[in-house]
């Protein structure tokens, strides 16, 4: 398959590389030390419960408050493991960045999702947290 047939129609540089970095983040341990782009966890903070109910909103939030002193933020991205669509959430940031992101996903199975956040100097931070889906 061709450079430009592997990533979606209208996908840019920038969206293919993030998804390449959430799909390495997901595969195995030995396939993580090859992913192109460093990730680097930390700075970045996903907050979901831990149990959800299916088929019902569960919210969440991803509190930027450390992130800001880290650099201007270009977007945020919310993966989910286990999802048939697995783009929960995608924030696109211009300027100064909030103290936190909100949303809620709508979970049929237990997953882990992931977070991963672009900086505009071109550093990947990211967060997992695990769900366990009941119902």
């Amino acid at each position: 398959m061709s450079e430009s047939n592997a990533a979606s129609p209208g996908a840019s540089p920038t969206r293919r590389a993030i998804l390449m970095t959430a799909l390495a983040l997901m595969a195995p341990l030995p396939a993580r030390e090859k992913a192109s782009e460093p990730a680097t966890p930390g700075t970045l903070r996903l907050v979901i419960a831990e149990r959800a109910t299916s088929d019902h909103p569960t919210p969440f939030w991803i509190d930027l408050r450390a992130l800001r002193a880290a650099g201007a933020i270009d977007r945020i991205e919310v993966f989910s493991t286990e999802e048939h669509v697995p783009s929960l959430a995608r924030f696109e940031l211009a300027g100064r960045a909030p103290r936190r992101l909100s949303g809620r996903v709508t979970l049929r199975s237990t997953t882990t999702l992931l977070a991963i956040a672009e900086l505009s100097d071109g550093r990947i931070l990211f967060d997992q947290r695990s769900v366990t889906v009941s119902g």
